[in-house]
């Protein structure tokens, strides 16, 4: 890991020593970029081990109250997810060999250099995974605190016609009112797991953003100039393309899991407040009434979203960086169609000179 770090290092300074005559000032920004929130993501990743290692300990005691059903289910999303982004990398992978090594003069140099700087990407992939699953296992533990709510209001519109009369109710009262403090007190751990996943993992999925924003806006725009330049329907152009289009699918297709995870978990987090209100319409009991309602303040006076840095990552947050990405991309754009113009100008009025 260290070693990877001070490689990254050395990839940072030749980016920044190049020559700007030699090297597009885009794609200097861009590279730059790129290296800066690798390095960052992995520096990070060193110095908050044992915080990491503390909160998966606590969200693996959070979680050891979840069914089976619900350990299937999140089996299957997380296989799912990592074995898409894998294969995902792996064909991304293959494409940028032949691409830009097997026809190289120096292919062992430029295979050993390609192999670094995938195992940095394979690192960054899995700390975002990893970030997609505790949100998801978060969110698994938010919809077993609702399906325990919403049997207790079973319970209670089955149980008021019950036979037995007062005896039973008054048992069954006791029964949901020590059910709710429960659940308060989960709700309450779970809350308190949500702000230290926020705190921790701030920093780098700040850093995974901005890298996707930089990539995807400066490929784009990379892919219009090219398009400008003029198109040659060839092999090395078609591998290039498949090239770009697998990277911007891999870090879009990571941005789109992370937002879907923050946003579904959020949503299940605010549904609970709609569940403590349906279980207090269904009961005539003061006590368990007075109950939901502290259970329902508790909600109210809890932030369960998901945050970076004070950027809450859900839909509204990916509309605006689709709007930023479109914005700084026809910004691009602007300057392209400028220095042409300027350029056309300066032709005509050496061919009149």
């Amino acid at each position: 890991m260290c070693c990877n770090i001070i490689y990254q290092i050395i990839r940072i300074y030749y980016v920044l020593s190049r020559n700007s005559y030699n090297s597009k000032i885009c794609q200097k920004i861009r590279d730059s970029c790129y290296f800066l929130s690798e390095t960052f993501i992995l520096i990070v990743w060193i110095v908050m081990t044992k915080p990491y290692m503390r909160l998966l300990q606590t969200i693996s005691e959070v979680s050891s109250k979840l069914s089976r059903k619900s350990y299937k289910k999140l089996s299957k999303l997380i296989h799912f997810k990592d074995i898409f982004g894998f294969y995902l990398m792996i064909g991304h992978g293959f494409l940028t060999l032949s691409r830009y090594c097997f026809p190289s003069e120096n292919s062992t140099s430029c295979v050993l250099i390609f192999v670094i700087e995938y195992y940095t990407r394979f690192q960054t992939f899995q700390i975002s995974m990893l970030y997609i699953d505790c949100v998801c296992i978060l969110k698994a533990c938010f919809e077993r605190i609702d399906d325990k709510l919403t049997s207790l209001r079973e319970l209670i519109i089955n149980d008021d016609s019950h036979p037995l009369g007062m005896i039973y109710r008054q048992q069954r009262n006791l029964l949901v009112l020590n059910e709710i403090k429960v659940l308060q007190k989960e709700y309450t751990t779970v809350s308190d797991v949500v702000q230290m996943l926020n705190m921790i993992f701030s920093p780098q999925i700040l850093a995974i953003f901005t890298e996707v924003f930089t990539e995807v806006t400066f490929n784009l725009y990379a892919s219009i100039v090219r398009w400008n330049n003029g198109i040659y329907i060839n092999l090395t152009e078609q591998i290039h393309n498949f090239v770009l289009t697998s990277y911007l699918l891999y870090h879009i297709t990571r941005v789109m899991f992370i937002v879907w995870a923050c946003e579904t978990s959020k949503n299940q987090a605010i549904k609970i407040s709609t569940t403590i209100y349906d279980v207090s319409n269904s009961t005539n009991n003061d006590q368990i009434r007075n109950e939901l309602r502290l259970f329902s303040l508790q909600v109210l006076h809890r932030d369960n979203t998901f945050s970076a840095k004070g950027f809450t990552i859900d839909a509204t947050f990916l509309r605006k960086m689709i709007g930023t990405i479109t914005t700084y991309f026809l910004i691009l754009i602007q300057f392209l169609i400028a220095t042409h113009t300027c350029d056309k100008k300066v032709n005509i009025t050496e061919l009149s000179n």
